[in-house]
């Protein structure tokens, strides 16, 4: 399982995807957050296999990309 930790200073819809290294989307998630800032989990039930991923982060009408390594 990886937190997400992002500081938000408002009230906002936030969603959550998760894709493989194609580009195809493993999961989604939507989420809204309220205050100063959000904790997301990602692979909570350890459905994901090893390997490079994508973590996309949409909050209103900016979206926010980062690479996950899950090792075995």
């Amino acid at each position: 399982m990886v937190s997400v930790v992002f500081d938000e200073d408002q009230s906002s819809s936030e969603y959550l995807e998760t894709l493989d290294i194609t580009g195809k989307v493993i999961q989604g998630e939507r989420t809204s957050a309220k205050g100063d800032s959000m904790h997301l989990k990602v692979n909570q039930k350890g459905t994901l296999d090893s390997g490079l991923y994508l973590v996309r982060l949409s909050i209103d009408d900016r979206t926010f990309t980062s690479k996950l390594m899950i090792n075995p």
